[in-house]
């Protein structure tokens, strides 16, 4: 973690009770927050990161659309409107599509979360603050299987950081 200061500068009106004038008074503090830095990162290309997960061009064409799609917590919501949308982009069918979703998620590439709603693997994709995305890796974990979801990993986390916090 990095500390960092920086200088708040707030401007308050006070009145003079006896004569009622009003003036502008500067209050300047020096505040210090730390600030866990974002580790340092290659760029991959999406094309590569389907090239080293043996991905074929239409799961690559797919992602790119997803992307789209993803929000600040790394989560895609795909109503069947949506797949129907994406599946006329990619000129393709729904079934093909959900075929891809799935060819993705065996890949690690993707998790499903629930009905139509699937997060995207936060070790190659990342949108938002880096104290977000950390939050989201550690709800993946390396198995057999790829990396799989789990909520005791993170609960933990959680108390750790409150412990440190209280702990400062």
């Amino acid at each position: 973690m990095k500390n960092i200061t920086y200088l708040e500068t707030r401007t308050e009106a006070k009145i003079d009770l006896k004569t009622g004038e009003t003036r502008e008074v500067e209050q300047t503090t020096e505040r210090t927050v730390k600030v866990e830095q974002e580790p340092s990162f290659i760029k991959l290309y999406l094309q590569d990161i389907c090239k080293l997960n043996d991905i074929p061009k239409t799961g690559s064409k797919l992602l790119n659309e997803l992307l789209k799609y993803t929000s600040y917590d790394n989560s895609i919501l795909l109503p069947s409107a949506i797949k129907k949308d994406i599946a006329k982009k990619l000129d393709t069918s729904v079934g093909v599509l959900d075929n891809a979703l799935s060819k993705l998620t065996k890949k690690g590439i993707l998790k499903r979360k629930g009905t139509g709603v699937y997060v995207l693997n936060p070790f190659f994709f990342g949108k938002g603050k880096w104290t977000d995305i950390k939050k989201i890796r550690a709800e993946w974990e390396y198995s057999e299987e790829g990396r799989v979801l789990t909520t005791v990993e993170i609960e933990q986390k959680i108390e750790n950081e409150i412990e440190e916090l209280i702990e400062n």
